[in-house]
């Protein structure tokens, strides 16, 4: 065999061993699906079992994880499976912003021309020079500047849509800018949005969903089955192309719709919520948050969020992609931080909360978990302490002091009982002078 023919099959293993976790799509057909064991990749199962749980107990209809775009967790409850189908809420909007860069690789539409060239002269009460200045971009970046303080922020009529601000200047949740750029789409396109749809996205094998308008006065809510969120989210993971079939937008706008190109949020991107701001502006709240989007979760996850947490995430360093279909459970940001709780322990990941916590001082997860009535837990002291160890329900109520008073260096456990006590997530929570650590637990009567 020539040198040149070996150094090109080194060249191709390498490649295979470097890429390999990208080279699997799933198929068309839903049964062969490969899926992975959450033990073989090394995640902690019980933890995993009492996310699940939870999640069912929050009103969840799907929840499913992938690792390298194979399905490891796929969960479904009360009536809800596979083939049911689901709005996706304002995270919908991900696809509408998907549409819009697939036009302009096409060369239909340039996203820095004002919105009238495409909605026409009066698509906004404004004056004729303020709404000049609101282009595409500034619709995929909430930034028009247009009034919400309004009775219906979901009204796409002129009258609903006054000045208040010059375009690029305020960041705002409005639904009906957003909304209205699949009225962009469709003058562009003079078709439904669902030929588009079915155009763009078809390039995604098994791939079904669609916009269903007047669901809700003005707004077009996008439904799909839970394996067709998971398709999406693989879809735009793997930079907005599928198997080798080119990406249906350019290089630079694919960036940018997952980065900040604004200054005023520094978490959203286009139509793309991302974790990587120092600050951010939530959904009705016109001023912004100095603290990450979520916390606990890595900066560089991008989601999909839509109204009762619909929600879309991907963690690209991880290759994992998170599903999540149903009812209201809550606050959406509260929610999708007790997720991440969860998940934390599941990825046994340290989100870097308290980096000059010693390595030695330690809260590990209880054993058994879940568990019936007992279970053990442990933890370790870099150095001798006064402490105190208590288990809390979720809303707060103390139910038990397991440890009060001075404890030497070392590794300690200690057994917890749960008798009595009703089913349900629990918090532990260990107290020293310098350190407060908090783990979840899960009882099952």
């Amino acid at each position: 065999m020539k040198a040149s023919v070996i150094t090109m099959v080194l060249f191709i293993l390498f490649l295979s061993s470097v890429f390999g976790q990208e080279s699997y799509y799933p198929p068309t057909n839903e049964h062969e699906w490969e899926t992975l064991d959450p033990a073989d990749l090394g995640w902690n199962v019980d933890a995993l079992d009492a996310l699940i749980y939870w999640q069912g107990e929050s009103d969840s209809n799907a929840f499913l994880i992938l690792k390298d775009g194979k399905i490891v967790v796929e969960e479904y409850y009360g009536d809800f499976d596979r083939e049911s189908f689901w709005y996706w809420a304002s995270a919908g909007k991900t696809v509408t912003g998907l549409l819009i860069g697939a036009l302009e690789q096409q060369g239909l539409i340039d996203i820095n021309e004002p919105s009238s060239t495409y909605l026409g002269e009066g698509w906004t009460s404004t004056t004729p020079e303020q709404e000049e200045e609101i282009t595409v971009w500034h619709q995929l970046t909430m930034t028009t500047g247009l009034e919400y303080e309004v009775e219906n922020l979901n009204c796409t009529l002129p009258e609903c849509l006054l000045f208040r601000e010059p375009a690029g200047e305020q960041w705002y949740y409005h639904n009906a800018p957003y909304t209205l750029l699949t009225h962009v789409i469709e003058a562009i396109t003079e078709q439904n949005i669902n030929v588009t749809v079915n155009n763009i996205l078809g390039e995604i094998p098994g791939f079904q969903g669609a916009f269903l308008p007047g669901v809700m006065e003005f707004n077009r809510v996008f439904v799909s089955r839970a394996r067709d969120m998971a398709r999406f989210g693989i879809f735009i993971k793997r930079g907005a192309q599928w198997d080798g079939i080119p990406p249906v937008v350019s290089e630079t706008y694919y960036n940018d719709m997952l980065t900040n190109t604004q200054d005023i949020n520094p978490s959203y991107g286009y139509l793309w919520w991302l974790n990587s701001g120092e600050s951010f502006i939530p959904p009705e709240f016109p001023n912004s948050i100095n603290r990450q989007l979520i916390p606990n979760a890595p900066p560089e996850v991008i989601s999909a969020l839509g109204l009762n947490s619909q929600v879309l995430q991907i963690i690209p360093s991880q290759n994992v992609i998170i599903v999540r279909l149903g009812n209201d459970p809550g606050s959406l940001f509260n929610y999708i931080e007790e997720m991440w709780d969860y998940l934390n322990l599941v990825f046994e990941t340290d989100t870097g909360t308290n980096p000059e916590k010693p390595t030695t001082f330690k809260l590990e997860q209880n054993y058994p978990n879940p568990f019936n009535p007992s279970t053990v837990i442990r933890f370790s002291l870099s150095e001798p302490t006064d402490l105190n160890l208590e288990v809390y329900t979720i809303d707060g109520r103390l139910v038990s002091t397991l440890a009060n008073g001075f404890h030497n260096k070392g590794q300690h456990s200690i057994q917890f009982d749960a008798t009595g006590l009703a089913s349900g997530v629990y918090l532990y929570r260990l107290r020293t002078n310098s350190h407060v650590l908090t783990r979840k637990m899960m009882l099952l009567n």
